[in-house]
């Protein structure tokens, strides 16, 4: 966990390993809680298979874990693609401690549903996008962690922006 500001609205927001510096503006008036769910990450690396085998459900457990340990009562929380089911997980489990939740990108919430092309965003961007990422997992073992790591998010960089040609303005 990385706390930043100490303004009275508290943020939960995951993946802290990539969200972190793009986010930590939003601390003027707000406590932010940046964390790196159990197992990815910063976090400890778990073996234990009792405490990953529950998936999702651990993430929101310990979102609220994490709001009990600050001796908050309530936390709006903020989640990217897969996190951003956690967090409305989160909201559904604990609606008396959730303040609001902000979803970036979710993953849809029936993965086998099938949606208007209009809808889909399945363009020119996220053909050569997918193409990228084809060409770096062929490489994958040639490459540090990290370097890897930094190479698939700058791959995946033009699909959260309107225009493709401000991706190298994301940090991540």
């Amino acid at each position: 966990v990385q706390i930043v500001g100490d303004g009275p609205d508290a943020v939960i927001i995951p993946n802290r390993v990539y969200l972190a510096d793009a986010f930590a503006r939003l601390a003027e008036r707000r406590t932010l809680v940046f964390c790196d769910p159990r197992n990815r990450g910063r976090s400890d690396h778990l073996t234990d298979a009792a405490k990953v085998e529950r998936g999702i459900h651990h993430d929101v457990d310990d979102f609220d874990a994490i709001r009990r340990s600050l001796g908050l009562e309530r936390v709006s929380l903020i989640g990217h693609s897969y996190m951003a089911v956690a967090i409305a997980l989160y909201a559904m489990k604990y609606p008396k401690h959730t303040q609001a939740v902000v979803q970036i990108g979710p993953m849809p919430p029936d993965y086998a549903s099938q949606y208007p092309s209009h809808l889909t965003n399945a363009d020119a961007t996220l053909t050569n996008v997918l193409a990228r990422l084809g060409e770096l997992q062929k490489e994958r073992l040639s490459h540090d962690p990290v370097e890897f790591c930094r190479k698939f998010w700058s791959a995946l960089r033009p699909l959260y922006v309107f225009d493709p040609a401000d991706a190298d303005r994301l940090g991540w």
